[in-house]
C-alpha cells in the first residue's frame, strides 16, 4: 500500500531490500482479520521469502488514518545506503528507506 503518509511516493509494486536480523516480531492474526486488513488495503509492507513465518507475509502494517505505521524488521537500520552490507553503485546516498522518514516529517509540519 502506498496510500498512507509513511508510504507515499513509494511504487506499491517495488521491491526494497531490508537485513532482517531475527525471527521475532513476526505478524499473526484470525484469518478474518488477516481478511479485513488486506480488504480495506492496510497491508504496507510483506516479505518477499517468507522469511520469519509471518502470517501472509506480513511485514508492515497502517490504522485506519494511515498516520500510525507498525512494522517489522527496522528501516531506521538501513535509511543511508552506506548502512546496507551491499547495494549497487548506482545507489544515492539515501537508501530507499529512508522515504518513511521524510514522509513523516513532512507530515508533522
Amino acid at each position: 500500500n502506498n496510500q498512507s503518509l509513511f508510504t507515499a511516493g513509494y511504487d506499491a509494486q517495488a521491491k526494497i531490500d531490508i537485513p532482517v536480523a531475527h525471527h521475532d516480531g513476526n505478524f499473526f492474526a484470525d484469518e478474518a482479520t488477516l481478511d479485513r486488513l488486506e480488504g480495506e488495503g492496510r497491508v504496507a509492507f510483506r516479505y518477499l521469502d517468507s522469511v520469519n513465518g509471518s502470517a501472509r507475509d506480513i511485514a508492515g502494517i497502517i490504522n485506519d488514518a494511515g498516520n500510525v505505521l507498525g512494522m517489522m524488521p527496522h528501516p531506521e537500520r538501513v535509511y543511508r545506503a552506506a548502512q546496507f552490507s551491499w547495494c549497487p553503485d548506482s545507489w544515492p546516498e539515501a537508501g530507499p528507506w529512508l522515504r518513511l522518514f521524510q514522509n513523516a516529517r513532512a507530515w508533522l509540519k
